[in-house]
């Protein structure tokens, strides 16, 4: 079957506030082609506003840090946490062992993006 696509990579860069409706959209759209994928979200290391060059230059420290502490990032983790939470119990409801490996994967990162 030479010039068949079966698999896939994708480092889904869903923006600068990972939005779980869209990382559904992602794993939705290659379940319902019928296509392997190996999706890996985009990931910081610290918080958005840090990863911006000359950020504190350009609209000072303090409102850097005032977005770093926002109310939005508990309510953000919260979110990954309920995300984690259904990822989880998806994965226990799959009969295919490759969706509940990506399932439990995906739970997996949530519960990072949450800490």
């Amino acid at each position: 079957m030479a010039g068949v696509i079966r698999a896939l990579g994708d480092d889904a860069n869903v923006g600068a506030v990972i939005n779980p409706e869209h990382v559904d959209a992602v794993f939705q759209a290659y379940e319902d082609i019928g296509i392997r994928a190996y999706v890996g979200v985009t990931l910081f290391d610290k918080p958005f506003i840090r990863a911006v060059p000359f950020v504190e230059e350009e609209v000072g420290a303090g409102t850097a840090s005032s977005v770093q502490c926002s109310p939005y990032m508990s309510s953000r983790a919260d979110m990954c946490r309920k995300r984690a939470d259904d990822a989880k119990n998806r994965a226990a409801q799959a009969k295919n062992l490759s969706i509940k490996s990506a399932f439990e994967e995906v739970a997996a990162c949530w519960r990072v993006l949450a800490e």
